[in-house]
C-alpha cells in the first residue's frame, strides 16, 4: 500500500474533481463481478455432478436426535450425510432451531447500480461516504452506509445524496442516474472474523459464516473441502472454530 500525493492521484483517477491531500493505494487489490463469478462456479459445479437448485428456499435443518440430516425447503425434504450451512446472515436462524447460538448478525449496507453514458472512474475508490467502482463501461456499482429504514436517512435518500455527491466530485457525470438501489445483508460474526467448522455436539453440521465472503470465499471453500472430504483439520482453520466464543 502506497501513500499518494495530490499529483499522483490525479494520474491514477483523471477525473476526479475533488482530490484530497493524500491518498492510500493499494495496487494488488481488486474486485470481481460476483454474479458472473457465482455463475461461473454453479456451472463448474453441475459440470462435477452437482445439483443446483435456485429459488428452493430452505426453511428449517432436518434432525434425528443430535444429528443434522438434511433441510426442510419449500418444494420437500432433501437428506444428506452432511449439511454445510452458509446461508449468510439467516444461518443463525437455522441454528436456533437446534439450540445452537450462532453469534452472526446481519450487518446491512446500502448496494447502488449507476448508469453512466461514459466511464469516468478507473479503480476502485474508497472515501469515508461510499466506494464506487465500474462495473463496465456503463454501468457502476457503489456501496454506502446504512442508517435507517425511513426518514431522511433511508436508503433512498442516501442514493440520491450519494448520487449528488459523485457529481460533485467527478467529471463527466452529468448524466450519471441511478438504476436501482438495495439493501445487501452482510454476515458479520461477532468478533469479525470467519466461523468454520465441524459444530460440537451436532454431527452432520458443517459451519462457515464470514465477511467478507467474496474476499475470502475461494479459500475458505478449499480449506472447508480439504476437511469434509479428506478427514483433515487444516491448521489455518484452527483460529476460526465456534469454540472460540465459549
Amino acid at each position: 500500500m502506497h501513500l499518494l500525493a495530490p499529483a499522483q492521484v490525479r494520474a491514477l483517477e483523471p477525473q476526479l474533481q475533488a482530490v484530497p491531500a493524500h491518498a492510500l493505494f493499494a495496487p494488488e487489490e481488486g474486485a470481481l463481478d460476483a454474479r458472473r463469478a457465482t455463475e461461473v462456479l454453479l456451472q463448474a459445479a453441475q459440470a462435477a455432478g452437482a445439483t443446483v437448485q435456485l429459488g428452493n428456499e430452505v426453511r428449517a435443518l432436518l434432525t434425528s436426535d443430535s444429528r443434522v440430516v438434511g433441510a426442510a425447503t419449500a418444494s420437500g425434504p432433501l437428506r444428506a450425510d452432511l449439511v454445510v450451512l452458509a446461508a449468510g446472515a439467516a444461518s443463525a436462524e437455522l441454528t436456533h432451531t437446534l439450540g445452537l447460538t450462532l453469534p452472526l448478525a446481519a450487518s446491512p449496507a446500502i448496494l447502488l447500480r449507476l448508469h453512466t453514458p461514459q466511464r469516468f472512474v478507473q479503480r476502485v475508490v474508497s472515501t469515508p461516504e461510499w466506494e464506487i467502482r465500474a462495473a463496465s463501461p456503463t454501468q457502476l456499482l457503489a456501496a454506502a452506509d446504512y442508517v435507517a429504514a425511513s426518514g431522511a436517512n433511508s436508503p433512498s435518500a442516501i442514493a440520491q445524496r450519494t448520487l449528488r455527491n459523485l457529481q460533485a466530485q467527478w467529471r463527466g457525470t452529468e448524466h450519471l442516474r441511478l438504476e436501482q438501489v438495495a439493501v445487501g445483508q452482510r454476515p458479520m460474526p461477532q468478533d469479525g472474523l470467519p466461523i468454520v467448522g465441524h459444530v460440537a455436539g451436532v454431527d452432520g453440521l458443517y459451519l462457515a459464516g464470514l465477511h467478507a465472503g467474496v474476499t475470502l470465499a475461494a479459500l475458505v471453500g478449499r480449506l472447508a473441502a480439504t476437511e469434509i472430504v479428506q478427514q483433515q483439520e487444516p491448521a489455518l482453520l484452527a483460529p476460526y472454530r465456534l469454540t472460540r466464543f465459549t
